[in-house]
């Protein structure tokens, strides 16, 4: 659990710090908010406790698991894609006056204070619903990412559109967690890093859930936050080894 509170934190400072200067009005909000998400992310990692997830021996992913990833994941998404919603109008209004400039800054703080706490909470909400761990979420996500990002690195059409498609909705938010940007560029660039292969199998799924993968922004921001700032690859439990498959049988 190293960093998560810090990276989440950043998060929100990072967010804020849009040319809006309201530093009380923030000192004021994020009072006692980093004991609720504390809280939250406790919870979050009990989950693992309950319903403890071992990593497949094959290596591949069941489709009713990967169902269920995708309902959380559109769930908890939504905080995030109000925040989005919100930079869109700021950086929108350029002929704004400086009220109205001020009065959707507040917005947009009130948008991020929300998500720092809503997206835990929410997935919590989600994976106590369908009895699902925080590790296995992960590595659902971290899977069918890594699988895309390997398979079109060794040429696959499929997964190049998909790819593509999620570049082209990826959201420079650049959120600064110890010198690092999280963004759908520097998760692929993390999983590119990856040892490890692809299974065919993983990629006929992942192909097949193409639109609920890759339509959204929201969607794809949150996958870079949960891999890379709520648990990150290097502070969770060796379940027995990495996503990807080293077996050889790997390709088209």
């Amino acid at each position: 659990m190293k960093g998560c509170l810090i990276a989440f934190a950043v998060f929100v400072i990072f967010l804020i710090v849009l040319g809006v200067g309201c530093g009380g009005y923030v000192a004021f909000k994020t009072r006692g908010l980093i004991a609720e998400v504390d809280q939250e992310m406790q919870q979050l990692h009990q989950t693992n406790e309950r319903w403890p997830f071992e990593l497949p021996e094959d290596g591949l992913l069941l489709e009713a698991r990967v169902a269920i990833f995708l309902d959380v994941r559109d769930q908890a998404r939504q905080p995030i894609a109000e925040f989005l919603a919100s930079m869109d109008r700021l950086e929108g209004g350029q002929d704004l006056g400086m009220i109205e400039a001020f009065r959707e800054g507040l917005g947009l703080m009130n948008k991020t204070l929300s998500a720092f706490r809503d997206v835990p909470a929410l997935l919590n909400d989600g994976l106590i619903a369908r009895e699902m761990s925080l590790d296995e979420y992960v590595w659902i996500c971290e899977t069918v990412h890594e699988t895309l990002v390997k398979a079109e690195r060794d040429g696959d059409a499929a997964a190049r559109e998909i790819v593509l498609g999620l570049e082209e909705q990826n959201r420079e938010v650049n959120i600064e967690v110890e010198d690092q940007r999280v963004s759908y560029h520097s998760l692929r660039r993390e999983l590119e890093r990856r040892e490890g292969g692809w299974l065919p199998a993983n990629l006929r799924l992942v192909v097949e859930h193409e639109t609920a993968i890759t339509e959204s922004p929201a969607r794809i921001l949150l996958d870079a936050v949960v891999i890379q700032t709520i648990a990150p690859h290097e502070d969770r439990v060796d379940s027995g080894g990495d996503s990807g498959d080293d077996s050889g049988d790997m390709g088209k």
